[in-house]
């Protein structure tokens, strides 16, 4: 009797709305929640995945990329990923028989997680953040069957849409941009804010995706429009150049693969651009053009620190250390003055030097290996804009080395999505 009220749809929808919401309540407070209350919170979000096991990985987009993303010191949601682990194993071990019958990259990543392990405890004692991440791609697929894939695959845009876009909503009411009478060279997001704008980058992508699908309702491309303002607008108001050029990048390659008519396609070329045109009148893009004006050409030292940490590891040249890297602790410590105590800005250089030409051919096999699995075409043009996305953000920051959960998210639904060759509609398995 304990679980049987969730397996009424509704129920569950209404019970994940309020949960959510009372997660949003906190998302801008820094008062210090009680641990008892965060623990509580937590079981109450996966209660019902104890007879749902399927829904384990779409409560974790939801609830987990909203915590990750919030400015309060405390929510209700823990974030710690080493927590995140262990409730995976147990939900693998309850998970269904059957879980394991499509095909899915273990190989790849085991040897991922195989390097970062011991290359990081051999060079500094300690295990990082990035082998718990490879530990979650690892198992969070065992909790999704191959007749369940389907749907998860459906519902993980809208989730990650959803979660993004609410987060955006409350970053521009927080800082109240939207009734700024004047507007300052700063930036307001404290913290990792590269970070933050790609992954409401990952939601305006999707979000594009969604509306530009043939079978998406009116209603719900009025709403995927809605959210695709509000994280660019997000984004813009942030200027975060990396971001911008991965949405844009992205944006293309999604529209020009989707199978819709020309006009369709000029119609929303067309969009953009006035939309782009009435943000640049309204001076809502001068934070972003001084950005990108005041450059010197080297992405704010980027390419300055990437010759300087690759200088320096191929200087003190080792067969042992070209092979299998020097680990993510030195790593930071790596570089001439002003570039010590920092990280790569770029995840090619970073598994290059942290884990050798070996780490570095694994983690190109692993972005490349969802394009290999892809038989279908239509599958292929939904992944493509996905993985784009990832390279061009890889390219300036380091979400993978650094072990960040919400491209561990994406990569997973990558994943499933190519493995997923049925061509049947979705399955109703709520």
């Amino acid at each position: 009797m304990r679980n049987k009220i969730f397996l009424n749809k509704n129920v569950l929808i209404g019970y994940y709305s309020v949960l959510f919401s009372l997660l949003l309540l906190t998302w801008a407070r820094q008062d210090f929640i009680p641990m008892s209350i965060r623990v509580g919170y937590l079981a109450l979000v996966f209660m019902p995945v104890i007879n749902r096991v399927y829904l384990f990985f779409p409560c974790l987009v939801l609830f987990l990329t909203a915590s990750l993303l919030s400015f309060a010191g405390y929510t209700f949601m823990p974030t710690e990923a080493s927590i995140y682990l262990l409730i995976t194993v147990v939900f693998a071990f309850i998970a269904p028989k059957g879980c394991r019958d499509y095909k899915y990259p273990y190989l790849v990543l085991s040897l991922v997680l195989i390097m970062t392990v011991l290359v990081n405890l051999l060079s500094s004692g300690q295990i990082e953040k990035v082998s718990y991440s490879f530990l979650l791609l690892l198992f969070l697929p065992v909790t999704v069957r191959e007749k369940e894939k389907e749907y998860v695959t459906d519902i993980i845009p809208k989730l990650f849409v959803l979660s993004t876009t609410s987060c955006a909503v409350l970053t521009l009411l927080n800082q109240q941009l939207l009734i700024k009478e004047s507007f300052d060279y700063e930036r307001l997001i404290s913290g990792s804010l590269n970070y933050t704008c790609c992954t409401l980058g990952i939601g305006f992508v999707l979000a594009l995706r969604e509306f530009l699908k043939p079978s998406t309702q009116k209603f719900s491309k009025v709403f995927y429009a809605f959210c695709m303002m509000t994280l660019l607008l997000t984004v813009i108001f942030e200027a975060s150049r990396g971001a911008m050029l991965a949405i844009v990048v992205s944006s293309v390659i999604c529209i020009l693969n989707q199978n819709l008519r020309i006009r369709t396609k000029i119609f929303v070329v067309i969009s953009a651009i006035l939309f782009v045109f009435v943000l640049y009148n309204n001076q809502v893009l001068d934070l972003l053009i001084y950005r990108v004006q005041s450059d010197t050409g080297t992405g704010t030292g980027r390419t300055e620190i990437w010759a300087d940490k690759l200088g320096q590891h191929f200087n003190s040249f080792s067969l042992l250390n070209f092979l299998f890297g020097i680990g993510y602790e030195h790593t930071w410590n790596l570089g001439g003055y002003g570039h010590n105590f920092i990280g790569c800005h770029n995840d090619f250089v970073a598994f290059l030097i942290e884990y050798g030409i070996i780490g570095f051919v694994l983690f190109l096999s692993m972005i490349i290996y969802p394009i290999h699995v892809a038989k279908s075409k239509n599958v292929r043009s939904e992944i493509l804009p996905l993985i784009a996305f990832i390279v061009i953000t890889c390219m300036t920051l380091e979400p993978f080395s650094m072990g960040y959960l919400p491209y561990c998210f994406l990569m997973l639904y990558i994943y499933l999505r190519a493995t997923d060759q049925s061509v049947a509609s979705h399955n109703n398995v709520l």
